[in-house]
Protein backbone atom coordinates (compact mmCIF):
# COMPACT_ATOMS: atom_id res chain seq x y z
CA UNK A 1 0.00 0.00 0.00
CA UNK A 2 0.81 3.40 -0.44
CA UNK A 3 2.14 6.07 2.44
CA UNK A 4 0.97 9.16 3.25
CA UNK A 5 1.74 11.95 5.32
CA UNK A 6 -0.91 14.13 6.89
CA UNK A 7 0.84 18.33 6.69
CA UNK A 8 0.69 17.84 11.14
CA UNK A 9 2.84 14.70 10.78
CA UNK A 10 5.25 16.39 8.41
CA UNK A 11 5.13 19.28 10.70
CA UNK A 12 6.00 17.18 13.88
CA UNK A 13 8.90 15.40 12.38
CA UNK A 14 10.33 18.21 11.35
CA UNK A 15 10.33 19.08 15.25
CA UNK A 16 11.48 15.97 16.22
CA UNK A 17 14.20 16.49 14.02
CA UNK A 18 15.18 19.80 15.17
CA UNK A 19 14.73 19.04 18.64
CA UNK A 20 17.14 16.27 18.08
CA UNK A 21 19.77 18.24 16.25
CA UNK A 22 19.58 20.87 18.85
CA UNK A 23 20.01 18.60 21.56
CA UNK A 24 21.83 15.70 20.16
CA UNK A 25 23.59 16.97 16.93
CA UNK A 26 23.18 16.47 13.16
CA UNK A 27 23.69 12.76 13.10
CA UNK A 28 21.79 11.59 15.80
CA UNK A 29 18.69 13.59 14.65
CA UNK A 30 19.11 11.97 10.79
CA UNK A 31 19.54 8.85 12.45
CA UNK A 32 16.54 9.21 14.35
CA UNK A 33 14.15 10.33 11.10
CA UNK A 34 15.73 7.63 8.96
CA UNK A 35 14.44 5.07 11.84
CA UNK A 36 10.92 6.68 11.93
CA UNK A 37 10.91 6.61 7.99
CA UNK A 38 11.89 3.25 7.97
CA UNK A 39 8.73 2.01 10.43
CA UNK A 40 6.53 4.17 8.70
CA UNK A 41 7.68 2.74 5.38
CA UNK A 42 7.23 -0.90 6.75
CA UNK A 43 3.37 -0.24 7.12
CA UNK A 44 3.03 -0.03 3.75
CA UNK A 45 3.67 -3.78 3.42
CA UNK A 46 2.25 -4.81 6.90
CA UNK A 47 -0.39 -1.78 7.43
CA UNK A 48 -1.71 -3.93 10.91
CA UNK A 49 0.99 -3.95 12.32
CA UNK A 50 0.25 -1.32 14.70
CA UNK A 51 -1.90 -1.04 17.66
CA UNK A 52 -6.00 -0.84 16.90
CA UNK A 53 -6.46 2.41 19.27
CA UNK A 54 -9.85 2.99 18.79
CA UNK A 55 -12.15 0.29 19.53
CA UNK A 56 -14.44 1.11 16.74
CA UNK A 57 -12.45 1.62 13.80
CA UNK A 58 -9.93 -1.57 13.07
CA UNK A 59 -7.65 0.86 10.51
CA UNK A 60 -7.50 3.78 13.03
CA UNK A 61 -4.30 2.50 14.46
CA UNK A 62 -0.74 3.27 16.03
CA UNK A 63 2.77 2.14 16.09
CA UNK A 64 5.27 2.27 18.68
CA UNK A 65 8.78 3.81 17.34
CA UNK A 66 9.93 4.85 20.68
CA UNK A 67 10.29 7.22 21.82
CA UNK A 68 7.68 8.15 19.24
CA UNK A 69 4.38 6.97 18.63
CA UNK A 70 3.05 6.96 14.83
CA UNK A 71 -0.82 7.28 14.60
CA UNK A 72 -2.40 6.45 11.45
CA UNK A 73 -5.37 5.50 9.39
CA UNK A 74 -5.22 2.67 7.23
CA UNK A 75 -8.05 3.47 4.06
CA UNK A 76 -8.91 1.93 0.76
CA UNK A 77 -5.65 2.37 -1.16
CA UNK A 78 -3.27 4.65 0.94
CA UNK A 79 -2.07 4.68 4.91
CA UNK A 80 -2.75 7.91 5.76
CA UNK A 81 0.27 8.71 8.62
CA UNK A 82 -1.44 11.44 10.79
CA UNK A 83 0.61 12.50 13.76
CA UNK A 84 3.95 11.61 15.01
CA UNK A 85 4.46 12.05 18.62
CA UNK A 86 6.34 11.57 21.51
CA UNK A 87 4.97 8.80 23.48
CA UNK A 88 6.04 10.21 26.76
CA UNK A 89 3.31 13.19 26.08
CA UNK A 90 -0.48 12.89 26.71
CA UNK A 91 -1.45 12.02 22.95
CA UNK A 92 -4.05 10.26 23.63
CA UNK A 93 -5.61 13.19 24.78
CA UNK A 94 -4.45 15.59 22.29
CA UNK A 95 -4.91 13.38 19.10
CA UNK A 96 -7.68 9.98 19.75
Amino acid sequence: MRVAYSKDALIEMDVIYEHICANFGYRVAHAKIANLREDINRLGQHPFMGKSCDGHDENFRLLVSKPNVIIYDINDEVIEILHVVDARTDYVRNFL
